[in-house]
């Protein structure tokens, strides 16, 4: 049984986090109708409902969660929303089974990479599915790809590796949120991939990364973020 928007976003505005999220991502992505979202690590869904409430019927969010509690529960509350599609994958630089390590201490902290700073020792270990955002796109034979967001744990470089040809093809913007991974920050690693796409960059907090092919954008919502601790860089300057 499935849900309405209304009736999830009641139950996510439980948590404060969503009400930040919903504005912030309806700043930064500047959505029209019909916009397709890829939403990497989509967990119970959350942000899902963001995007799908912004897109409209005509567009199209593709949720991708691979831990077996949060995708029963992402099933379950967007059965009956038309424009999200639930993929039972993990995002990765191409198609493999891999070990996905899940923390039986934090619900949204499972993770492809031991090495993840809160996998410790307590976790169990399954098989899982990956899946490159370039085959998914072509698996779903989408002809564009407005927004990327991702929050995925550690394996955000392997997934932007494995989107070479989304990135080329369609010049998405993109958010991505970075991680721990043996003892060192994913920033730097996700900064030099994106500047060699060619994106226009803003980073925030030295966790979270906004990119975009087009300088309005950046200057738009670098007026968003000018009251954190914000870095702007642009490729141009390195």
């Amino acid at each position: 049984m499935g849900y309405t928007p209304d009736q999830l976003e009641k139950f996510f505005s439980r948590n404060d986090s969503y009400h930040s999220i919903k504005e912030e991502y309806k700043y930064i992505f500047n959505y029209d109708n019909g916009d397709v979202v890829i939403d990497g690590g989509a967990w119970i869904g959350d942000s899902a409902l963001v995007h799908s409430m912004n897109v409209g019927e005509d567009g199209l969010v593709i949720a991708i969660e691979c831990d077996p509690k949060s995708l029963a529960a992402l099933r379950n509350g967007f059965d009956d929303i038309g424009n999200v599609k639930i993929l039972d994958r993990a995002l990765w630089s191409d198609t493999v089974i891999k070990d996905f390590y899940i923390d039986t201490d934090w619900t949204n902290s499972h993770t492809l990479l031991k090495d993840f700073i809160s996998v410790r020792n307590n976790f169990h270990k399954v098989k899982i599915k990956t899946i490159s955002i370039d085959s998914l796109i072509k698996r779903l034979k989408l002809d564009r790809v407005n927004h990327i967001q991702l929050n995925i744990e550690g394996a955000e470089v392997e997934a932007l590796i494995g989107a070479n040809e989304v990135i080329d093809k369609f010049k998405p913007d993109i958010r991505v949120s970075c991680h721990i991974i043996n003892d060192e920050l994913t920033t730097d690693d996700v900064i030099n991939v994106l500047y060699n796409y060619g994106y226009h960059l803003i980073i925030v907090n030295d966790f979270v990364i906004y990119g975009s092919f087009n300088k309005d954008d950046i200057n738009r919502n670098y007026m968003y973020w000018k009251d954190g601790n914000i870095v702007w860089n642009d490729k141009d300057e390195l």
